[in-house]
């Protein structure tokens, strides 16, 4: 009886439903062809081969040539050749792409590029990267050193080297699509700058956050994960920082197959 009025009290508790982001890496790996720890101050660069948050989000850090002493990058040639990276994906529920890009050398307000994403059924977005708005040089150095787009975050190194976040919302049109290949291109020159890609991440909505153990149902293996998690924050669904009855209410709201 005093189970049933729990449960009945903790449903009661679910006044809004909630939304819930994932992350989903992109692989950048077949096109990476540059070390930016050889870069000028770049030596503080975290190593690739692991998965760090910037910003909170978590991109996975690339390698060149499976080296474990690089951080690997995606580097628009500086000989003035346009270029065209496309890297095909398989990302549904796509809300934000967020992405790492600096460049090597930078002039104030010149275009170094273009990041683009499409999806099914024609969804289609896009953003240029200007120095001075939303990417610049590397290094705090000689080169230019502004970022005017207050959505970019940035982290900085301590020999000078930095690494900033951009944001792409993407529009409606994407709603109930699939995004299918991101693109990567521009031109680069010295002094006017050639822009490198560093990683790059997609936040999705989770559509069914309660199914812990990823099998495409709420189940009783869920259930003893949320009370195994009982008191922490490890199975927190409301996003009050602890797993309470709350979120018991959302798994048995949530119980059977997922959408």
């Amino acid at each position: 009886m005093f189970f049933k009025q729990f449960v009945v009290a903790a449903v009661a508790a679910i006044t809004s439903p909630c939304v819930f982001a994932d992350f989903v890496a992109v692989d950048l790996s077949a096109k990476i062809n540059a070390d930016i720890r050889s870069y000028t101050g770049g030596i503080s660069y975290p190593l690739g081969g692991q998965t760090l948050s910037f910003g909170s989000v978590p991109f996975t850090l690339g390698l060149l040539n499976g080296s474990t002493t690089t951080l690997g990058a995606v580097q628009l040639p500086g000989n003035g050749q346009p270029t065209v990276h496309s890297f095909p994906v398989n990302i549904a529920g796509a809300t934000r792409l967020y992405t790492l890009i600096n460049s090597t050398w930078g002039v104030y307000g010149v275009t170094n590029g273009k990041i683009e994403v499409f999806g099914t059924n024609g969804a289609y977005a896009s953003f240029s990267l200007v120095q001075g708005f939303n990417i610049r040089d590397h290094y705090q150095g000689n080169f230019q050193n502004i970022i005017n787009d207050s959505t970019v975050v940035s982290t900085g190194y301590a020999s000078g080297a930095r690494l900033d976040r951009q944001v792409l919302e993407l529009p409606a049109a994407f709603d109930g699509q699939v995004v299918t290949e991101l693109r990567f291109q521009g031109t680069g020159l010295n002094p006017s700058g050639a822009a490198f890609l560093a990683g790059a991440t997609f936040e999705t909505v989770d559509s069914c956050p309660a199914d812990f153990d990823h099998n495409g149902a709420v189940g009783a293996s869920d259930l003893a994960i949320l009370l195994g998690a009982w008191g922490t924050a490890n199975a927190d669904l409301d996003n009050d920082g602890t797993t309470t009855a709350s979120d018991l209410a959302f798994v048995l709201g949530a119980w059977g197959p997922c959408p």
